[in-house]
């Protein structure tokens, strides 16, 4: 039995990598059909190739050349298929800084193609699947100056698992994400009653999910994921340390998995993108509120070629009206929100603006009673990277709270303006500094401190470090 190894496709960057990736697999097709020199026994490098080995099965030339080409073609075609996907995976997905990750993985996973020989009964293997795993993630901390009050804080610090496999022209994922309880330990001395308090949890949820992509066709995922509303609120959640006050994504002082905004509980989300246009669709089905459905959400976006684009989001969440009833303020209505946004990138230059308006999203406790309100306010950030590693932001919140009860100071609401900078001092690491100035004023009135920080960040994943070797 003849079997042929061709080698994975190797890609290049998002303007070259579909004519590299072709090249590669017409490559890959002469390895497979030419004898390889053994430059480890060649001391001058001018040995003579070895000849070529008789195929086996094969009684006549003709017969042999015309099977070998058929498999040449067969193999290039595939090759080909597979680096269009990619190309056209990674020419759709400039969203965000997770998307651009997301673009290193699937060359690397291009690179990294098994082959496999195909049944007792094949007399040439072709290749059938391949896959991948990322392990990934961050660590973060930073000393933080509150109220002439130094301490050191974690800064989303986590780790995460994601493994690919690639099937024809199907990629299915997986992703396992956790937050990490980073700098401290999981016991703390409570100096009010001498006890050891031991509830802090080492590692919580952040995402949790698999689906898979059909290519020009979308993509389905089901579980804990980011929601297809953060799709727009990402754009002026760019801020380091602070930021996304405004947006409603993370409402309630939650994650927004509840409601659905942010990185939702129990989904199952559609996407997709053509020539610009991104469209997103998501159910959320808990057993928490007794419902079929108990949410949606929509987001749909447009891009111009010059860097130009503008993108709307409304999610939608049921409540239990009899949990509703006990809240303070809340006027009988689901929890709703509509963000709009706009945001323009050129080279080194980014900035985005954005609007938001929402009801009974947010909820405060004062005194003993729970309190609901309305919010509108608006979110900009503008960021500038230096060609030398540093790269130097600015942005603001703001946010007006008005609600149908009295316990909700009329002074309540956001108004924030931030600063920052980072420098990279290597591939997956750099220095930040941020600071918040804030007017901002909670529940009863109280303005909220201004807020220094200065921290480092590493970012590792083993896909991406092999790309960079």
């Amino acid at each position: 039995m003849l079997v042929l190894a061709f080698p994975a496709v190797a890609l290049a960057d998002e303007e070259n990598g579909l004519d590299e990736a072709i090249e590669a697999a017409q490559d890959g097709v002469d390895d497979a059909l030419l004898p390889d020199d053994d430059d480890e026994n060649d001391v001058d490098g001018d040995a003579a190739p070895a000849p070529m080995k008789p195929l086996a099965g094969f009684r006549h030339d003709s017969e042999k050349i015309a099977a070998a080409e058929r498999v040449s073609t067969k193999a290039a075609n595939q090759r080909i298929d597979v680096a269009q996907d990619i190309a056209e995976k990674i020419s759709g997905d400039e969203n965000t800084r997770e998307r651009e990750e997301e673009e290193v993985k699937l060359e690397t996973v291009a690179r990294r193609t098994e082959d496999s020989t195909g049944g007792a009964e094949t007399e040439v293997g072709v290749i059938q699947d391949f896959a991948d795993l990322d392990v990934y993630g961050r660590f973060a901390l930073h000393i933080r100056n509150d109220k002439d009050e130094l301490t050191i804080r974690n800064n989303s610090s986590r780790f995460g698992l994601e493994p690919l496999v690639h099937i024809g022209k199907f990629v299915v994922k997986g992703r396992g994400e956790w937050r990490i309880n980073f700098g401290v330990g999981d016991e703390e001395f409570n100096l009010d009653t001498g006890d050891i308090d031991s509830s802090a949890s080492p590692l919580s949820t952040r995402l949790g999910y698999v689906g898979f992509s059909a290519g020009e066709y979308g993509e389905v995922y089901f579980g804990k994921q980011w929601s297809v509303f953060y799709d727009i609120s990402a754009w002026t959640d760019q801020f380091t340390v602070f930021g996304g006050g405004a947006a409603g994504a993370f409402n309630a002082g939650t994650d927004g998995g509840a409601l659905g905004t942010g990185r939702v509980d129990s989904a199952v989300t559609y996407r997709f993108n053509h020539k610009g246009v991104e469209f997103g669709m998501q159910g959320q089905f808990t057993n928490g509120r007794q419902r079929f459905l108990d949410g949606f959400a929509v987001a749909l976006a447009y891009k111009l070629d010059f860097g130009l684009a503008a993108g709307v989001a409304y999610n939608h969440a049921f409540l239990n009206t009899v949990s509703t009833s006990l809240i303070e303020g809340h006027d009988d209505k689901d929890a709703q929100i509509l963000n709009a946004a706009i945001k323009y990138k050129r080279r080194q230059f980014y900035i985005a603006a954005l609007f938001a308006v929402a009801n009974n999203t947010e909820i405060v406790k004062v005194g003993d009673q729970r309190v609901t309100y309305r919010t509108k306010g608006a979110e900009l950030f503008a960021e500038y990277a230096f060609k030398f590693g540093l790269s130097a932001y600015g942005g603001m919140n703001f946010s007006e709270w008005t609600a149908d009860s009295d316990l909700l100071s009329d002074d309540a609401g956001v108004l924030d303006f931030m600063v920052g900078a980072k420098y990279n001092i290597g591939e997956f690491v750099f220095l930040y500094s941020e600071g918040r100035i804030s007017a901002s004023r909670d529940a009863v009135g109280v303005i909220q401190p201004s807020v220094a920080t200065l921290g480092l960040r590493l970012d590792y994943s083993l896909i991406k470090f092999r790309a960079t070797r």
